[in-house]
């Protein structure tokens, strides 16, 4: 009788995708007791942008400080980034030499004779 998994046979362990239980302890005890970083990268950046915001509208607009601004949004926007939007992954493209995927496509072009 064989033993041990086959090829990509999981057995035991936690399942993927589900958590750490320590990890969801905690960030739900950072929850309740109030702000948490995120928040206040979030908070910073629109502060700044609404400042920016304000600076553009005003009459005439201050572009010195607009640009002032929307730089100091761009630190916790960038920061916050990874927590709010996926990564996405890049993918190579890969091809069988015998069968190409990309096909090659000659244009030639003729003169026309005209008869006079």
């Amino acid at each position: 009788m064989p033993r041990g998994s086959a090829p990509g046979e999981r057995r035991g362990g936690r399942v993927r995708g589900v958590p750490n239980h320590a990890n969801q302890n905690r960030q739900a005890k950072a929850a309740q007791e109030g702000i948490l970083p995120l928040d206040v990268l979030l908070g910073t950046m629109r502060f700044h942008h609404e400042i920016a915001r304000q600076a553009l509208e005003a009459k005439p607009p201050d572009l010195v400080s607009a640009l002032k601004a929307l730089k100091a949004a761009c630190e916790p926007a960038k920061d916050a980034a990874p927590y709010i939007h996926p990564r996405l992954a890049s993918t190579e493209v890969k091809g069988d030499p015998e069968k190409p995927i990309v096909h090659r496509t000659e244009i030639v072009f003729r003169s026309a004779k005209v008869d006079e």
